[in-house]
């Protein structure tokens, strides 16, 4: 039998899927796992041991963008020389609707995405949520009743990614100061102030600081700490050095975004900082080495992607979250 697996964005949420995926391969060996994410992103997944064939699908303008996603199949079809059987549509979207409707022969399953739940929990702050599981359990207990899954594979899990050799790094904490949109970046002084305090911290002096960014985040260049204990990666590493780097980590620390995510696949402690967004809509984090920083506010969540712009004129989902508290966390964490 051959699944085609769809989740196209973004970075964190197609780490996430890899839990549904080791659940449906513990469960049934002998299924051939396609998985089509866009191709930025197919580089987290490429030599995953429980994905057999990963797509990685290119953006196009217009009609030439429905032709190619009805075309997805076809093509996977081609490579795998494999009749793909039913199709798993994990991202809900207008993209994964078309390839669906443009395919009628497939059959196909939809996952619950808890949209009214989270309309409830966003626009009239009752949280509907608080009992349900997090992502990367949800999926496999949604369908455990359909598809008869292991439960207690639902783990996510990525591979080692290519070895970053390029500095000597010996052991570190990495620090992902960045996201997607600023509402859900807690401010950059404060993570220099995390730096200093940990500078600082005689029981700490054998770590080293790593700060993972992209090119573009020009924000990140707000840290100036000079010392030979920060190893600043802006714009150095690739997705698969990231992943590498992850793994080698003592300890991740970030925003709401993929790079915690990252850390739990390989089971590194991870403390995430949530502001505008909250762990209930189901991207906090799971395992029992890791942590949500947060702050109980009546306003809390003010949108699921942390994209909408606070309505005060201070951001207290954020600001309420003290250097001091973070440095502690972290300690705890070693």
């Amino acid at each position: 039998m051959h699944i085609l697996i769809t989740r196209f964005t973004s970075l964190g949420d197609v780490v996430i899927q890899t839990a549904f995926v080791n659940a449906i391969k513990k469960s049934y060996p002998n299924v051939f796992i396609s998985f089509v994410t866009m191709k930025p992103f197919a580089s987290l997944l490429e030599g995953h041991s429980n994905i057999d064939y990963v797509f990685g699908y290119e953006k196009k303008k217009g009609l030439e963008d429905i032709k190619s996603l009805k075309s997805i199949p076809k093509k996977i079809e081609s490579e795998t020389k494999t009749t793909i059987d039913a199709i798993i549509d994990l991202h809900g979207t207008s993209r994964s609707f078309i390839l669906k409707f443009l395919n009628p022969q497939i059959i196909c399953l939809n996952i619950d995405k808890r949209r009214l739940e989270r309309f409830v929990f966003i626009n009239l702050k009752t949280n509907l949520l608080k009992r349900t599981k997090s992502h990367q359990k949800r999926l496999a207990y949604d369908l455990s009743g359909l598809l008869n899954l292991n439960l207690d594979e639902s783990i996510t899990s990525l591979n080692e990614g290519s070895p970053y050799n390029k500095k000597e790094l010996g052991d570190y904490i990495a620090l992902a100061p960045i996201a997607s949109f600023a509402p859900k970046r807690w401010g950059i002084e404060n993570y220099s102030k995390v730096i200093d305090l940990f500078l600082k911290d005689k029981s700490l002096e054998h770590f080293k600081i790593v700060i993972l960014a992209g090119a573009s985040d020009d924000y990140v260049d707000q840290i100036d700490i000079n010392s030979d204990r920060v190893v600043n990666l802006k714009g150095e590493t690739n997705l698969s050095e990231v992943k590498a780097i992850i793994k080698n980590a003592k300890l991740v620390l970030g925003n709401d975004t993929g790079m915690g995510h990252i850390a739990e696949a390989f089971n590194i402690p991870s403390l995430v900082i949530f502001g505008p967004t909250h762990k209930d809509l189901g991207f906090g984090t799971y395992r029992e080495n890791s942590k949500v920083i947060d702050v109980d506010l009546w306003c809390r969540p003010c949108s699921g992607t942390g994209k909408k712009k606070c309505f005060r004129k201070e951001q207290y989902c954020m600001s309420l979250i003290s250097p001091d508290r973070v440095m502690q966390e972290i300690k705890g964490a070693l």
